[in-house]
């Protein structure tokens, strides 16, 4: 395949000042170890990414480019320095404010004399090399299915035809053309749930069983697939002797969404709606986070792909969605037990009426808006959990922030938390457990 990594899908440019031979030096080092931690955690190889030196930017800018677009840019200050608050600073500096580009971490600009000093204080120091280097792998992370077109899977599937010659005959015999297009699609919707496709042959053993291809059935194709590399999943969790407590979604909820499904598989809450289901499973991942498990909701087979997808349009991205059938799946492979954590929708149940209202005009949607803001208790609870949140140590406030998304774009991972203040997962999960008890603590409190 080294044909295709030929191709320039990734480019990042460089202003004159970062192309300086040692700063270059360091940034073509991390492309390798990038290329080599895709490929050993996702299963893709991805292709070189080409460096190049733009004159049109300023110094110490660079742009990160997707297929020819900016996906990303940040611009260093000259002769400065950009640090980090970890929470366990001794002395605080002063310095112009900033933000790290890849996560939106609060730093500050100092100048390089001072780098030393900094450190000593217990502020993390970010180089220009190491911001390019978690900036360049979280873009290539985010569109990792941009690498699987139909060339990829092409030469993926001779690959396999060497050892597997009899597999790669069903596929053909089953799909003819279509057998690159419907093995796209299974890997591309892996991907954009972070899904290995490493352990490739499950993959497509599931995929030549299908009796036909029908593009509409995707997502139930996607759905078996994932069983046949379940362990996989349940391993990418992180959970001692794989067991998964999750978070369930009632009957009655279940059934809502199934009512309120849209013909593209979208459920149709409205804005008010999914305002109260979000806030509900937010504070349910904090205690599953709280308690030291991965956040997990278990749904019936049909959702999955839906609840998924009504997740991510909540900002929620943090969080694994698995079907019973794969919970079964697990269960029977693995030897896993599963133990309910909370169940979600209990008490609130929108009905197909709700998704009617979402669908009307406009004046009816900003009417349900402002009906939601100027709710007198709404308001009361929001200065309320600010007064909470004020209590809590700053970098304590930042690792909730980054996390669930409070005053930032999304919520972030464990992993790009820990990657923004270089600091251990483990040792950035045990702050966020104890900011996330301070947390409920002082709210019980005044309860």
């Amino acid at each position: 395949m080294d044909k295709y990594r030929k191709l320039n899908l990734f480019t990042l440019e460089l202003g004159s000042d970062l192309c300086l031979e040692k700063t270059l030096e360091e940034i073509l080092k991390s492309i390798p170890l990038i290329r080599e931690e895709t490929f050993d955690k996702y299963g893709v190889v991805i292709p070189n990414v080409r460096i190049k030196e733009n004159k049109a930017l300023k110094s110490l800018e660079y742009v990160i480019k997707v297929n020819g677009y900016a996906a990303g840019r940040f611009e260093f200050k000259k002769n400065s320095i950009l640090i980090l608050d970890t929470g366990f600073v001794k002395t605080k500096m002063t310095g112009k404010p900033a933000k790290e580009p890849v996560f939106g971490v609060p730093g500050l600009w100092i100048t390089k004399g001072k780098r030393v000093e900094a450190e000593q204080n217990g502020y993390v120091t970010l180089t220009a090399p190491k911001v390019i280097r978690v900036h360049l792998q979280e873009k290539i992370k985010e569109n990792l299915s941009s690498v699987i077109t139909t060339q990829y899977v092409g030469e993926l599937l001779d690959e396999v035809l060497k050892e597997n010659e009899f597999l790669c005959t069903q596929l053909v015999k089953k799909y003819g053309n279509a057998s690159l297009t419907v093995v796209k699609l299974v890997l591309c919707s892996l991907l954009d749930e972070e899904v290995s496709i490493r352990n490739l042959l499950p993959i497509l053993e599931t995929i030549s069983n299908e009796p036909k291809f029908d593009r509409a059935k995707i997502p139930a194709l996607v759905n078996k697939v994932r069983c046949s590399i379940i362990p996989d999943i349940i391993g990418s969790l992180g959970e001692r002797n794989n067991d998964i407590k999750a978070l369930l979604l009632s009957q009655k909820l279940s059934e809502s969404m199934f009512n309120n499904l849209t013909e593209t598989g979208e459920i149709a809450f409205n804005p008010a709606i999914r305002k109260l289901f979000s806030n509900e499973l937010s504070l349910k991942i904090s205690e599953m986070i709280d308690q030291g498990f991965s956040p997990v909701v278990l749904c019936v087979e049909p959702l999955r792909y839906s609840v998924k997808f009504f997740f991510d349009s909540l900002g929620i991205s943090n969080i694994h969605v698995l079907s019973d059938m794969e919970m079964t799946a697990a269960i029977r492979k693995m030897n896993t037990s599963l133990q309910v954590f909370a169940t979600i929708g209990e008490d609130f149940v929108p009905t197909t009426e709700n998704a009617k209202e979402a669908s009307g005009n406009e004046k009816t949607l900003e009417a349900s808006r402002s009906k939601k803001i100027s709710n007198d208790d709404y308001v009361r609870l929001q200065e309320k959990l600010n007064q909470i949140v004020g209590n809590l140590e700053p970098f304590e406030q930042k690792v909730l922030s980054m996390r669930f998304g409070l005053g930032e774009e999304r919520s972030h991972t464990l992993e790009e938390v820990g990657n923004a203040f270089d600091i251990p997962l483990e040792k950035i999960r045990r702050i966020e457990a104890k900011a996330l008890r301070l947390l409920r603590k002082n709210a019980n409190s005044d309860e």
